[in-house]
């Protein structure tokens, strides 16, 4: 699947709340300012066990930028808690999402008063 398709398709499954339909290689890697997740098995473990605060959200997509596999989303993620402002690199291989690399900062958006609640 070409990148922007992976791309769309990842926030759809998000706003739908299926993520266990995500794209993801079974080697895929999540590295966030609190640590990595190593492998789709772990990534969704994490994803389950805090299922309120990843579904049921909403985003705000502000820019992309798309190269032959790799992507650049800027957006910001709305739910029942807050916002949280982010920007991702999404790469592809072979079709799946094989890594994200993410930018947030958790703790400066709760003092702005826009911070989700996520267990990492």
């Amino acid at each position: 699947m070409p990148i922007e398709e992976l791309v769309i398709r990842w926030f759809d499954l998000w706003t739908s709340g299926d993520f266990e339909k995500l794209p993801l290689a079974e080697s895929f890697t999540h590295t966030n300012p609190y640590g990595v997740v190593e492998g789709k098995k772990a990534y969704l473990d994490l994803v389950r066990a805090n299922k309120d605060a990843f579904t049921g959200n909403t985003f705000d997509i502000h820019e992309t930028l798309f190269n032959a596999d790799k992507a650049c989303i800027r957006y910001t993620m709305n739910s029942p808690t807050g916002s949280l402002q982010v920007s991702e690199w999404i790469y592809e291989a072979d079709g799946l999402i094989s890594k994200i690399i993410a930018y947030y900062n958790l703790e400066e958006e709760r003092t702005a008063g826009r911070g989700i609640e996520i267990d990492q």
